[in-house]
This record gives C-alpha cells, sequence and structure tokens, in this order.
C-alpha cells in the first residue's frame, strides 16, 4: 500500500537531499582534482594507467594519439546511409551556428569616442567525446562545428577507447 506522508515544510523535505548532493559532488570534485593532478605529474603513463582503470583496456604509448590514416579507415567503413546522415546533420549544425557568429565591429559615437567588440576565436580546444561501451556521434558534431564556424584553428579530441582499443567509426567528425 502507497503510504503518504505530510510535509509541512519543504526544507526539512530537501535539506537531506541536498546535503547528500553537495557530499557527491565534494568527491566527485576531489575525484577529478586527484586525476588532474596524476596527469600533469606522469603525462601519458597516467592516461594509460587511468584509460585501463576506468576503461578495462591497456594501451600502448603510440596508440594515445591517433593517425589521419587511422581516421580515415575508421570513417570509410561506415555505412554510406548513415555517412551521408552525419553529413547532413553537420551542414544543418554549421548553418545553425553561422547565423549566431558574431562579427567585430566599432563605430564612432561622438568626436573622439569609439566603441565596439573585438570577436577573437581561440587558437585551440580539447574536448572530450564520452565514448567506450557507447559513442556519440551528436556530442562530436555539436562541439566540433561550431568550434570550426568559430574559427578554432587547432581541436584536440579524446575519446575512451573500445574495449578492444580499435577507434570506432563514429568517434570521428566527418
Amino acid at each position: 500500500m502507497l503510504e503518504i506522508e505530510t510535509i509541512t515544510n519543504q526544507n526539512q523535505f530537501r535539506r537531506p537531499q541536498v546535503q547528500k548532493d553537495r557530499e557527491e559532488w565534494e568527491k566527485t570534485r576531489k575525484d577529478v582534482l586527484d586525476i588532474i593532478e596524476q596527469v600533469q605529474e606522469e603525462g601519458d603513463r597516467a592516461l594509460i594507467d587511468l584509460t585501463e582503470k576506468f576503461d578495462g583496456v591497456r594501451l600502448r604509448p603510440e596508440e594515445l594519439r591517433v593517425s589521419r590514416e587511422e581516421i580515415q579507415g575508421a570513417k570509410s567503413s561506415l555505412d554510406q546511409k548513415i555517412l551521408s546522415a552525419l553529413k547532413k546533420a553537420r551542414d544543418n549544425i554549421f548553418d545553425f551556428h553561422s547565423r549566431q557568429k558574431r562579427d567585430s565591429w566599432s563605430t564612432w559615437v561622438r568626436d573622439g569616442v569609439l566603441i565596439g567588440q573585438k570577436v577573437t576565436p581561440v587558437d585551440r580546444i580539447g574536448i572530450y567525446i564520452p565514448g567506450g561501451r557507447a559513442v556519440y556521434p551528436s556530442t562530436i558534431l555539436m562541439t566540433t562545428v561550431p568550434a570550426r564556424v568559430a574559427g578554432v584553428g587547432e581541436i584536440a579530441m579524446c575519446t575512451p577507447p573500445g574495449s578492444d582499443s580499435a577507434l570506432h567509426p563514429f568517434a570521428w567528425p566527418v
């Protein structure tokens, strides 16, 4: 039977959950800072160890970076209908973000007073694409395409390997 509980004070009801959320957040924050510190101190060795710990895949140092040939090979294994759908999505995302793009501007408002806005893209970005057990091509498109529209020069993408450490065809932008 369903038990009905009368709540007289919303804070009384929410306080335990808020405290639990805060504790979980603090633990997650500490875990993330520990990982960042480990990678800063140990570099690629930490990436290899953490990949094994979290993804269950043991990589060799040369497997941390993916060559253009490997990317092309993964993309060429995609079914043409899927590739076509991804390209259409890419084009739609490009069109949408092109309309949002701001240009630099300036104007004289009176003698000696110039106002404006200078829009300058960053030189490079790093993006993380969730993957491993599941791959999300939409995340790739929704991060890389706006960056390209904005004029970002270099995009470094990081994604976990599959269980066989092979590249998933969806893990690379079209």
